[in-house]
């Protein structure tokens, strides 16, 4: 038998994210009576925090309503790489497809990071990708 993995006219988007993600807090430098306080091996004269600020994205195809989720670091000390893959079902021809982050705790409003109108091909998918370089979507398979 044939497998049909969506309905005649419809396709599937794959947002893939994998982000190092920002740092909590910025790096401070001691001052010589807190390195005083530390014993000789652990005078360091900067002090980094390891904890990483969860990623807020919101997804909008084609006007609807959006898809919002808050990805935590990985990791214990939640230090860790940022990832998510999600599949949405897609009509095919012109799909607007926006992505908004927030990508710090203190960040109030959301930063575009992707806005475009892509002509959704029928016998491809479309894969979002956001990682360390950006954001990019492209229809593997498709030769345009």
């Amino acid at each position: 038998p044939v497998y049909r993995v969506h309905d005649d006219g419809e396709t599937e988007l794959k947002l893939v994210i994998r982000h190092s993600g920002t740092l909590l807090e910025a790096c401070r430098t001691l001052s010589t009576s807190e390195l005083d306080q530390l014993a000789p091996n652990m005078r360091k004269p900067t002090i980094c925090p390891r904890e990483k600020s969860p990623l807020t994205i919101e997804l909008t195809i084609n006007e609807l309503p959006p898809y919002v989720v808050t990805i935590v670091p990985s990791g214990l000390h939640n230090d860790g790489v940022l990832a998510l893959y999600k599949s949405f079902s897609l009509k095919h021809g012109p799909v607007r497809i926006r992505l908004r982050s927030k990508e710090d705790l203190h960040q109030q409003a959301f930063a575009p990071r992707f806005d475009q109108i892509i002509e959704v091909d029928r016998t491809s998918i479309v894969v979002l990708e956001l990682d360390d370089a950006g954001v990019r979507a492209h229809q593997p398979g498709n030769p345009s």
